[in-house]
């Protein structure tokens, strides 16, 4: 970003203030964060910013598993990607699975993923996510 944009997203960030929850501005358009305006969509480029930042904030969350830092990367992967589709806590509310994992035992840890509330949901992304863990890379 130019002198000139890090000067202005310094001031709008002062100006607008931040939310982190969604509310309605001073027109009535659902706004959120630095008055982000919901309602008048969003770019491709700015999605996809926010999606590597979310990637990113969920990486963070994951790595703190003593036990993370000593999988394949295809595995890392799949809790980053989980982290990331169901947030950190609703993740640990899988503590078979992730003990299954800590453990190494991938079959179980697959299991615990497929027999759960999250992989009737998630239509294909549930199989892929399953079969990625319990097979690694």
């Amino acid at each position: 970003m130019s002198d000139a944009g890090l000067l202005a997203a310094g001031r709008c960030k002062v100006a607008e203030g931040f939310r982190s929850a969604k509310y309605t501005d001073s027109r009535g358009f659902l706004t959120i964060g630095y008055g982000f305006n919901v309602d008048a969509g969003i770019s491709e480029y700015a999605a996809s910013c926010l999606l590597d930042a979310q990637v990113h904030e969920a990486e963070a969350d994951v790595s703190n598993f003593d036990w993370y830092a000593s999988l394949d990367a295809v595995r890392q992967s799949v809790l980053v990607e989980l982290a990331f589709n169901m947030g950190i806590r609703k993740l640990q509310g899988f503590p078979k699975m992730l003990d299954a994992c800590s453990r190494l035992d991938w079959a179980t840890a697959g299991n615990e993923l497929r027999n759960s509330a999250w992989f009737a949901e998630v239509g294909q992304r549930g199989p892929l996510l399953v079969r990625l863990l319990t097979n690694g890379g």
